[in-house]
């Protein structure tokens, strides 16, 4: 016991040493997002009975036991990334506790994933532990990792995504992003709205890489590669539907769920198993709810429901831009943490709207103050745009935020890194005036 003692300090110490090769650090890392998360499973998050999850959680376990009995009974409302790996791992541990706690060691890998990130765009490895040092104990992340949504697995293949991006010292090449094309596909198979981010990775290669040819070269391996691993399931999706699509056809279901009259006021708030929830401004609601289907709508395929939806809330728009724009507002605002406050509980204010709201304020602070960063870090800055995009189009989500909650980590983490060795180079000096 006491030679375990003396050993578990030095093993977290190695992280810093500077003998640690990068890889090793990575490795501790990850044990250490590992044992923080799987402990907050077991002591906080961890549920026995699979009826006790959310309602999505709930559909991913049936999606991913219908693949464990050979059934494809796909309407174009879900890709089957997430459930295809869910039944995977049900396949290898028979209890749902080895279950969530097997999702959550998946999870893990974000830390790592960040610091790697971090390292290859900064060249600094002080920043990228810093930043993966933070993501493992970072509240929202812990909370989704314990859990059974799709962003378990979402954000580690997103960090590897924007690890392709090639790094400080080396020369771009395209294979890089043609492994980040396909990357943004497996990735789009677990959680759709992360096609929304290909625009953007357009448009830090065209920032980054100003050299015509060369721009239109990288951009177009991203494409292939994208395109290469979601056309087969288009296709397949496609033909099943008897309505084209790229990935899902639930755009009209999104859009109508964020943006009609039920949500403009608040209803009773729900006690759920392990947290409370809401319905109002900044909210989703299921179909059946928002007000634009008929009885005689819901006996149609969900494609031509979602057609409806989608028409339903863009005429409701136009009627009423101002309740939309409220909405819009309102929506932004839940995913930033500025409300509510005292609805959610003091847990939530201390855990999720003051972390989120202190991290956007370091972070706006780096990017005033840090010229190179801002320039540097285009692959980070952009991410907190592309979920507002994502808050505007559905809800306010505070599991859509989560990539730039770790994009914002790794902002702020090299700051930081930056300040301190400032700091030391500035003593350095001093003590060489000194001397």
């Amino acid at each position: 016991m006491i030679a375990f003692r003396d050993k578990v300090p030095k093993r977290i110490g190695a992280l810093f040493s500077k003998e640690a090769s990068w890889g090793a650090r990575l490795a501790v890392l990850f044990i250490i997002s590992s044992v923080i998360s799987v402990f907050s499973g077991i002591l906080l998050f961890y549920r026995n009975d699979i009826y006790h999850f959310d309602a999505d959680e709930v559909e991913y376990w049936n999606l991913s036991s219908d693949l464990l009995n050979f059934e494809f009974n796909v309407a174009g409302r879900r890709t089957l990334g997430f459930p295809f790996i869910l039944a995977i791992i049900r396949l290898c541990f028979p209890s749902l506790v080895l279950i969530q706690i097997a999702i959550t060691l998946l999870a893990c890998t974000a830390s790592p994933l960040l610091a790697h990130a971090v390292y290859r765009v900064s060249g600094d490895r002080r920043a990228g532990i810093l930043a993966g040092t933070v993501i493992a104990f970072w509240p929202p992340q812990i909370f989704l990792a314990t859990s059974l949504y799709s962003e378990t697995v979402a954000l580690p293949l997103f960090l590897a995504a924007l690890c392709m991006f090639p790094a400080r010292s080396q020369p771009p090449k395209w294979t890089n992003f043609l492994s980040m094309g396909i990357l943004m596909a497996a990735l789009c198979h677990v959680r759709t709205m992360y096609q929304l981010f290909i625009p953007f990775i357009v448009l830090i290669i065209l920032y980054q890489y100003r050299i015509r040819w060369k721009s239109v070269l990288f951009i177009g391996c991203v494409l292939l590669g994208f395109l290469a691993a979601v056309l087969p399931w288009s296709i397949y999706i496609s033909q099943r539907t008897d309505h084209r699509m790229l990935l899902t056809a639930n755009g009209g279901e999104t859009l109508a769920g964020g943006l009609n009259p039920v949500i403009l006021t608040d209803h009773p708030s729900l006690q759920l198993d392990k947290r409370t929830s809401w319905v109002g401004p900044g909210k989703w609601i299921t179909p059946d709810q928002t007000g634009y289907l008929t009885e005689q709508d819901f006996k149609k395929s969900y494609v031509e429901r979602d057609k409806i939806l989608f028409t339903g809330a863009v005429t409701w728009i136009k009627e009423h831009p101002g309740s939309a724009i409220y909405l819009t507002a309102r929506k932004i605002a839940y995913m930033w943490g500025i409300y509510p406050f005292a609805r959610n509980g003091l847990k939530v204010a201390i855990f999720g709207n003051i972390p989120i709201i202190l991290l956007t304020i370091l972070f706006l602070a780096v990017l005033s103050l840090h010229p190179q960063i801002r320039r540097d870090a285009m692959r980070f800055n952009l991410v907190p745009l592309f979920v507002t995009g994502v808050a505007v189009i559905s809800w306010g989500s505070w599991r859509f935020r989560q990539p730039a909650d770790a994009a914002m980590i790794a902002v702020v983490a090299w700051g930081l890194s930056a300040l301190i060795a400032h700091r030391f180079a500035a003593k350095g000096k001093e003590r060489r005036h000194a001397s």
